[in-house]
């Protein structure tokens, strides 16, 4: 039977332990397994703190201290990106109601149309009250990494964007405008057709109740290329210092699965780069 593999990672904490634990009970190689994860949502720990630092500063009282932020909050945070982005949606059920399961692979479908390309940027933006759906999409962009260090653009391959509202048609009337500034604001390449998509919904499962919308967006982006980067350039210091060593010899990992990984993340890394030409 085949079914989706969607690695989340909140890279700096996690390491998916539990997820190599699955692996090794089923008897499923690592190299294997790797070699066929359809899509990694990638959450990094600045990133989720910034934001999870903005959320809890509009609801608290202003004051001039800074909002403490914790794990918990940033899970949260997680968890809430994950709600807006897989919880089931009416166009993915049948006539009579059943759920199809469809959406990871739509999401797949839509966001990795190049299989050596599966990290996936998730940014997500929700309001209360009266909703302006391009104000929602600008914040959404708003701590979007619009270029490398080194001064080269990001660009993306294809992004998703799914709206979720009690008055579904509010959006359907903002949509091209919220769909322009997000290609503009992601850089699309220009090879691939069908950049966007766009999934709506009438229920607010990130924040029930009436009055609630949120606009979450999913894209394969090569701001990826510089956090790969530097997983290579400290992987291999760790690597060439055997630290830590011992926990992978465990697991059944050879010295020859180290230099296809490195091989493997700078080749990845390189293509993300390599984006915009």
């Amino acid at each position: 039977m085949s079914a989706v593999w969607l690695h989340v990672g909140q890279c700096g904490n996690q390491i998916g332990e539990e997820w190599w634990q699955i692996l090794t009970s089923e008897k499923v190689p690592h190299a294997e397994a790797d070699r066929h994860v359809d899509g990694v949502l990638l959450f990094q720990n600045d990133a989720v703190l910034r934001r999870t630092a903005a959320l809890l500063a509009r609801k608290e009282p202003v004051s001039d201290m800074q909002p403490q932020v914790s794990l918990s909050a940033m899970n949260t945070y997680v968890a809430s990106c994950l709600a807006g982005l897989l919880y089931l949606l009416k166009a993915f059920t049948t006539g009579s109601g059943i759920s199809m399961g469809m959406e990871p692979w739509e999401l797949l479908r839509s966001v990795c149309p190049m299989p050596t390309m599966k990290f996936l940027h998730i940014p997500q933006a929700c309001k209360r009250g009266t909703v302006f759906w391009d104000s929602l999409a600008l914040s959404v962009v708003h701590s979007l990494p619009r270029a490398s260090h080194a001064g080269r653009p990001h660009y993306s391959t294809s992004v998703l964007a799914v709206a979720h509202s009690y008055q579904e048609d509010t959006f359907l009337l903002s949509r091209d405008s919220v769909l322009r500034k997000l290609k503009q604001a992601y850089r699309c390449v220009p090879w691939n057709p069908f950049p966007l998509s766009c999934w709506t919904a009438s229920l607010n499962i990130v924040e029930p109740g009436c009055q609630s919308h949120s606009l979450t967006v999913c894209a394969n982006h090569s701001s990826s290329a510089e956090l790969l980067q530097q997983v290579v350039a400290r992987a291999e210091a760790m690597y060439k210092t055997n630290a830590c060593l011992h926990w992978y010899w465990q697991y059944g990992c050879e010295e020859e699965d180290f230099q296809q990984a490195f091989e493997t993340l700078c080749s990845v890394a390189d293509d993300y780069s390599r984006l915009g030409e």
